[in-house]
């Protein structure tokens, strides 16, 4: 249940920058007071959406899932499917770019994809900078 917040004019009064990902149990919507905390809720989001997924706006997302039930094979170290094949370094190649695009006040180092073949899943790390700053680095399991 949505509730509103009043400004009580004190100086620990902070202004949210936008709300976190993933969503909780208790109040699903947890805002975000920094702006890097924003960013990776914003990379998370990107990750995790398909193409067309999002309205007005249709190449926004990663679009992996794409990839769930590929098998991912040791010789080849690639992707195979059915309708796509596309190797692992390919795959970090083309996302690189595109979160290049999707953010561009962000500097992308680095995306790397390892494969864990017991459990049949990715783990997708992030390595970026945001305005000149630190290194940060994201991982996802997928």
């Amino acid at each position: 249940m949505a509730y509103r917040v009043e400004n009580t004019g004190s100086a620990d009064y902070q202004l949210a920058v936008g709300v976190s990902v993933p969503f909780n149990v208790e109040g699903v919507f947890n805002s975000v007071y920094a702006s890097s905390e924003q960013i990776r809720s914003n990379l998370i989001n990107y990750v995790l959406t398909n193409k067309g997924e999002r309205y007005c706006n249709v190449n926004y997302g990663s679009d992996l899932r794409r990839y769930l039930f590929a098998n991912i094979t040791d010789s080849s170290y690639s992707f195979s499917e059915k309708y796509t094949n596309i190797g692992i370094k390919d795959l970090e190649a083309q996302l690189k770019q595109n979160l290049t695009a999707n953010f561009p006040e962000l500097n992308i180092k680095s995306v790397t994809i390892t494969p864990t073949y017991d459990t049949n899943s990715i783990q997708l790390d992030i390595i970026y900078s945001f305005m000149m700053g630190p290194d940060n680095q994201l991982t996802i399991n997928i």
